[in-house]
């Protein structure tokens, strides 16, 4: 059986009918509302709330302060975890992805998705040249940890 990834933005998501058997990671940022998603639809959902910030400046502190990042969530190994834990039990199923732009965040997920043996299929011209290096590099790491 042949399984896809697939991101999209917000907006997409909500417009969108669950392909059947596809499971759904929702990646918004924190405080944000919940997509208006067919909820009857998308059995199989994760949902998640972090920033997309993909290089924050180091050693944290003023430096945070000055780029204008407090109170910012950082995407993190706690993420990587439980996309990875999802991923797994949703293994032989295609996986949508989206977040608020549809363009970093979720194309990570599909990035690492493809090298795992799905098959992408471009929702955008963008594809996944846009992803989260931060989040990718995370979720390699947790997979190859998990192998």
């Amino acid at each position: 059986m042949s399984k896809h990834c697939a991101h999209y933005s917000r907006d997409e998501i909500e417009e969108l009918r669950s392909p059947p058997g596809a499971a759904l990671i929702s990646i918004r940022d924190p405080g944000s509302g919940r997509p208006r998603l067919r909820a009857d639809e998308w059995v199989r959902t994760l949902e998640l709330q972090f920033h997309d910030i993909s290089n924050p400046p180091p050693g944290g502190g003023s430096l945070w302060d000055s780029w204008g990042l407090q109170g910012y969530v950082l995407p993190d190994v706690s993420h990587a975890v439980k996309i990875a834990r999802f991923v797994h039990k949703h293994w032989d199923h295609s996986i949508l992805v989206h977040c608020e732009m549809g363009l970093s965040r979720s194309a990570a997920v599909c990035e690492v998705l493809v090298g795992l043996g799905w098959d992408y299929v471009a929702t955008r011209s963008e594809g996944r040249r846009l992803a989260n290096r931060r989040l990718v590099e995370l979720l390699r790491e947790e997979f190859a940890r998990r192998a």
